[in-house]
């Protein structure tokens, strides 16, 4: 895609009298890099804990990871997708798998979905609350 437009510009350079500059080409050709980069990652909020335990300071990092793949999945129908809930999904069938048990790719998306809904509709103590929680639990 930039090298046809960059082909472009150099055709345009040779047809284009002297002087004469191919703004618009060139900021093209700008636009189309600035949108293959990566969109910038939120940083997480402060967590609220006064000098956690690391335990609690990966966990408080795990809650927002959690909490911003979820809201980054989310589809405009209300199902979610990516790249992000399918490593989700991939992690969940890789642990039941561990544990002894086998799940299936749809009980796995069906799994996820709801952890996610619940990760978007909780508050961020509540979620850090869960997370470390399951944490002790396992």
């Amino acid at each position: 895609m930039l090298a046809k437009r960059a082909e472009r510009i150099d055709r345009k350079l040779k047809e284009t009298p002297r002087g004469v500059f191919p703004i618009m080409e060139i900021f093209q050709v700008i636009m189309g890099i600035i949108g293959m980069c990566p969109k910038p990652v939120v940083p997480a909020p402060v967590n609220p804990t006064p000098s956690p335990s690391p335990v609690q300071a990966a966990a408080w990092d795990d809650a927002w990871k959690l909490k911003s793949t979820a809201e980054g999945a989310l589809q405009d129908d209300g199902s979610y997708s990516g790249k992000g809930f399918q490593k989700t999904v991939s992690e969940t069938r890789k642990k039941s798998r561990r544990d002894g048990q086998k799940m299936k790719k749809s009980e796995a998306i069906e799994a996820v979905s709801a952890m996610f809904d619940d990760a978007r509709s909780s508050a961020m103590p509540e979620l850090y609350s869960d997370v470390l929680e399951a944490r002790h639990a396992s």
